[in-house]
């Protein structure tokens, strides 16, 4: 190959790796926790298992009584809508022997 031909090699491998990055940040799947989207999950656990790493996870207003563990690159987004505020994830109640 010659140094041209080279070049161009390396460029269009560039545009191309630059546009798969661009095209999976893109399909990049929204979940939402709670019933202010689609897909919907009940528990923020629930869609941090469900998803894969890079995704958003829009958790809707209201209080989530529940321990999360997260082991995977995501992004976790409260959502306001209308009036309706706050995200709050409480502590699981603990049931006595």
């Amino acid at each position: 190959m010659t140094n041209l031909n080279v070049r161009r090699f390396v460029k269009s491998g560039m545009f191309l790796l630059a546009g798969a990055l661009v095209c999976q940040t893109l399909l990049a799947a929204n979940i939402y926790v709670g019933s202010c989207g689609a897909p919907t999950y009940p528990t923020i656990q629930a869609a941090v298992t469900a998803s894969t790493s890079g995704e958003n996870i829009y958790v809707c207003p209201g209080t989530y009584p529940e321990q999360v563990t997260i082991t995977r690159n995501v992004n976790l987004i409260g959502v306001k809508t209308g009036t309706s505020g706050d995200v709050v994830i409480t502590s699981p109640s603990v049931e006595s022997c």
